[in-house]
C-alpha cells in the first residue's frame, strides 16, 4: 500500500515551518504538488514538487541551501521579515542533521520524516 500525506497534514508542517501566515498559501502548493489531483500527495509527488523548489532556491549551485539562500526563499514566499530567522532556524533545527548551516537535497529531503509520520 501505498504511503500518502493527505492535505492536512502538509498545511500543518508548513504552518510549523513558515508560520500561519505563509500556510494559508500551502493549499495552492498543495494543488501543484498532487499531480494526479486525487487529494492526496504521495511520496513520488513529493519528492518531485520538494526537487523543483530546492532547485530553484538553490541559486548558486552547490545543491545546498545556505542560510542567505533560505532566508531569500522565505521572503520570496511573504514570510514577514521579523519572522524570517525564527523560520530560517527552524528548518535549519529540521533538516540540518551535519549542523554546517546549510540544507543540502538529502538533507532536505523529507521522504525519511514523511514515512515516519505515517
Amino acid at each position: 500500500m501505498k504511503k500518502r500525506l493527505p492535505a492536512t497534514a502538509l498545511t500543518l508542517l508548513a504552518a510549523y515551518l513558515t508560520g500561519p501566515a505563509v500556510a494559508q498559501e500551502q493549499k495552492t502548493i498543495f494543488d501543484v504538488a498532487d499531480a494526479n489531483h486525487d487529494g492526496y500527495v504521495d511520496l513520488a509527488e513529493h519528492n518531485t514538487a520538494n526537487y523543483k523548489s530546492f532547485k530553484k532556491y538553490d541559486t548558486n549551485g552547490d545543491d545546498a541551501l545556505s542560510t542567505p539562500e533560505l532566508a531569500a526563499k522565505f521572503r520570496s514566499e511573504g514570510v514577514p521579515a521579523v519572522e524570517i530567522p525564527r523560520v530560517v532556524k527552524a528548518n535549519l533545527e529540521l533538516m540540518d542533521s551535519n549542523q554546517n548551516n546549510s540544507i543540502s537535497w538529502t538533507e532536505g529531503d523529507l521522504k525519511s520524516q514523511v514515512q515516519h509520520q505515517l
